[in-house]
């Protein structure tokens, strides 16, 4: 299977740290850094059915080249403390050709760690995070070498800015490189919760 490189929701970003302001960062550990808001954001997977294959309905899109339509969905909780974890998910639908090549879909998880921080850029908070690749809960094939769709990307260092709309809805948005500032990802969020499913799709070639 030969892929083609291309820019992913898990860019590699130098965290720019800084302090918490959004959930106290300062709270003294015997608090117990408890998540005190019910995670009631809506299940964003839904949101995918209909545009699971979104990629073969663009101009560029070549029947013959295996592809798939990779959608990321984000999942996180920041206790009162301001740590942050979760997951990631990346979301692989195949095109016919892909599948003809014993591709199917399949999911790529992320396991999340990290922190909040001031907006590096613009926005009311920034997500300082880290990415472990979690083999047991992924599911894409190997190619004949052994090679996975997350070879190369088992661990990452991740720095969003996040936008709240006032209304419960947020943008999250690059910080680093030349999309800086530009819209990865929209969602949702409460004191406690984020949840985020990419703007766009990926388009992966194999």
């Amino acid at each position: 299977m030969h892929r083609m490189l291309f820019c992913t929701l898990l860019l590699a970003c130098n965290g720019s740290g800084g302090d918490d302001t959004q959930n106290g960062g300062d709270d003294d550990d015997d608090a117990g850094c408890s998540v005190t808001e019910a995670n009631d954001l809506d299940d964003l997977t839904s949101e995918l059915a209909g545009i699971d294959h979104e990629c073969e309905d663009q101009p560029y899109y070549m029947p013959d080249i295996p592809t798939a339509t990779t959608w990321y969905i984000g999942e996180l909780i920041i206790d009162d403390c301001g740590d942050v974890s979760g997951t990631e998910i990346a979301y692989l639908y195949p095109n016919p050709k892909w599948v003809e090549l014993d591709g199917y879909e399949c999911v790529v998880t992320w396991n999340i760690t990290g922190s909040l921080r001031d907006p590096f850029n613009t926005g009311d908070y920034g997500l300082d995070l880290e990415a472990n690749v979690d083999g047991f809960n992924s599911t894409c094939p190997e190619d004949v070498n052994g090679n996975t769709f997350y070879s190369g990307f088992e661990f990452l260092e991740l720095d969003y800015d996040v936008v709240q709309d006032g209304q419960g809805g947020i943008s999250v948005l690059f910080v680093g490189g030349q999309r800086a500032g530009e819209e990865m990802a929209t969602g949702q969020d409460n004191p406690n919760h984020v949840t985020y499913r990419t703007s766009t799709p990926q388009c992966a070639l194999f």
